[in-house]
């Protein structure tokens, strides 16, 4: 697992690397973000906050801090659980070079910590408990930057990944549980 972590992270140095220029304009930008996912059995809701920096005029390094809550429930089982915070590094591809405008899309991965509380009905009694996660989350994102006034941008995206987490309580290797996730997100970028 950690060496899948490092993998990405050395291919994402050498992409950069590939990729960058000193004669890139620097544009640098804030982003807020927040969206979230609905399916049958339950929702996530993501809060984000990023920072853009152009390394060329078609990438951007995004290193963001963010949180999420999620409730699940299968009718037998609920679950409910929120991260205090967490990091997502993510680099962003812009076809047209616009440095930071337009259509874009790349690569990321979210590392979170999370509590959640569970209860679970059974026959006779419930069932009560809570626990802690680590999630870790490979992804890969595409949206648009569209201009609303000189340096505001509005920036909506999907993001599509797989979640994998870990219990922290019990030192395991192996994920105990995985999600494959699709997440509409709404953004505003403040570029500076």
């Amino acid at each position: 697992m950690l060496k899948r972590i490092l993998i990405s992270i050395l291919f994402v140095i050498c992409l950069i690397s590939t990729f960058s220029s000193s004669y890139a304009e620097e544009i640098r930008s804030i982003n807020i973000r927040a969206g979230g996912v609905n399916h049958p059995y339950g929702s996530a809701t993501v809060l984000a906050l990023e920072y853009e920096h152009s390394v060329t005029e078609f990438v951007s390094l995004v290193p963001s801090l963010g949180s999420f809550e999620y409730d699940y429930e299968d009718g037998i089982y609920y679950e409910e659980g929120s991260s205090s915070l967490g990091l997502l590094f993510s680099v962003r591809f812009y076809p047209r070079r616009w440095y930071q405008e337009g259509f874009w899309f790349g690569p990321g991965l979210a590392i979170f910590d999370i509590d959640f509380e569970w209860t679970e009905e059974g026959y006779y009694r419930t069932y009560r408990g809570s626990g802690s996660y680590l999630g870790i989350a490979p992804m890969f994102g595409l949206g648009g930057k569209i201009k609303m006034g000189k340096n505001i941008y509005f920036d909506p995206s999907l993001l599509v990944g797989y979640l994998e987490s870990y219990n922290v309580d019990a030192d395991q290797g192996e994920p105990v549980a995985t999600t494959v996730f699709a997440a509409f997100n709404l953004g505003v970028s403040f570029q500076f």
